[in-house]
C-alpha cells in the first residue's frame, strides 16, 4: 500500500491552489518549453524557496527569473532525486543539500504532487 494512501483524506489542497494562492511556480512558467526548455521531473518549486535563495527578483510590478540559476537548481536536484528513487522505487521525500546562486549551501525538500512529479522546496515550506 502506498504511504500515501494509508489515511482517510480530511481535505484537499492541490498543486493548483498552491499556484492560485502564490505559493508554488510551474517549472513550465520558469522554463517554457517554448523556450526550449525541456520538460523536468520536478513540475513545482515554492516561491519562498525562489525568493529567499534569490533565484528571481522582483522589481517594481516586473519579477526577474533568473533563469541560469534556476537550470542549474533543476540540474542539482534532478540527480539527487533519481538516486534517491533508484534506491527505493516507492520513494516519495528526498532530503537534499543544494548549492544556490550566491555559492551557498541550503536543504531543500523534493515530495512528489499529485502528477506523480515532484515539488522542490525548503524545509519551512514542508
Amino acid at each position: 500500500m502506498n504511504k500515501q494512501e494509508d489515511f482517510e483524506t480530511i481535505s484537499t489542497y492541490t498543486s493548483n491552489n498552491a499556484e492560485e494562492d502564490g505559493i508554488l511556480v510551474r517549472t513550465s512558467t520558469l522554463l517554457p518549453e517554448a523556450s526550449g526548455y525541456a520538460p523536468h521531473l520536478v513540475s513545482h518549486i515554492t516561491t519562498n524557496l525562489l525568493t529567499t535563495q534569490q533565484y528571481f527578483e522582483r522589481v517594481g510590478d516586473r519579477v526577474d527569473y533568473r533563469r541560469a540559476n534556476i537550470v542549474d537548481l533543476l540540474n542539482q536536484a534532478g540527480p539527487k532525486i533519481r538516486d534517491a528513487t533508484t534506491n527505493d522505487p516507492a520513494e516519495y521525500f528526498v532530503s537534499m543539500n543544494l548549492e544556490g546562486p550566491r555559492g551557498n549551501t541550503y536543504n531543500a525538500f523534493a515530495v512528489m504532487n499529485e502528477y506523480r512529479r515532484w515539488t522542490l522546496m525548503l524545509p519551512d515550506d514542508y
